[in-house]
């Protein structure tokens, strides 16, 4: 899950890089220190996402810049449209290679097949209310498929679905669905400030472009990992 940080920090610091890319060249010294400082950001969440191999975080990264250059200027609702059918298209997705009769669990020994399938359990056992906040861990064991615990990366505690809108499901079941929902949709509907105008309401938008792209950045790297935790007596935090 490192290299969802990784990929994070080299979003941010090619946006911080961008002015000097497009050839605005620093004139005053402490400029030039800052943008010396995103430089080796970069370059150093360039080595260290190369070095971890992440396929996971490399994906995640270019959603991020796909939706600053793209979704992050359309409209609200169409904003809100491409999230609703990214989160469908994520649960499908668990839905259809789920242990043991998907393809992704018959063609090798990854463990996130097995883990969507007790999870996929878990909601059909408890649809409306799930586990609670922090139970999924309690339930996994007795609802997946037994085969799990002969793969070589098999664990002995799952904390974590590896896919952030269905262990949302597992934990919060149906009624707690609109929470989430409520959520992304302050995070991906927001619109101009009233009163906003000229130079302010390019800086508002720039800020918002950048903080959906990281937050999309984060949310597609836990559609098949884990740096989310959804607890929320302890808060949603990193791990």
């Amino acid at each position: 899950f490192f290299g969802t940080y990784l990929a994070l920090s080299l979003f941010v610091a090619g946006h911080e890089l961008h002015g000097p890319i497009r050839g605005a060249h620093p004139h005053r010294a402490a400029r030039r220190l800052r943008y010396a400082f995103w430089l080796c950001i970069a370059a150093a969440s360039l080595i260290g996402l190369g070095l971890s191999r992440s396929r996971g975080a490399w994906a995640a990264l270019v959603a991020a810049v796909a939706w600053y250059f793209g979704p992050a200027r359309w409209g609200p609702r169409r904003r809100l449209a491409l999230v609703a059918a990214g989160l469908v298209a994520a649960m499908a997705m668990t839905w259809i290679v789920r242990a043991p009769s998907g393809p992704w669990a018959r063609a090798g020994t990854d463990v996130r097949p097995w883990t969507w399938s007790g999870a996929w359990a878990i909601a059909g056992e408890l649809p409306l209310t799930g586990t609670g906040a922090g139970r999924f861990a309690d339930y996994l064991p007795q609802l997946r498929p037994v085969q799990y615990v002969a793969l070589p990366d098999a664990a002995d505690v799952t904390l974590h679905a590896h896919n952030w809108p269905l262990h949302f499901l597992a934990e919060w079941g149906l009624l707690g669905a609109p929470l989430w929902i409520v959520l992304l949709a302050a995070a991906f509907g927001g619109r101009r400030a009233p009163g906003a105008n000229g130079s302010a309401a390019a800086a508002e938008g720039e800020a918002r472009r950048v903080n959906e792209s990281a937050l999309a950045l984060v949310l597609v790297q836990n559609l098949v990992d884990f740096s989310l935790d959804p607890d929320l007596e302890g808060g949603t935090t990193a791990t």
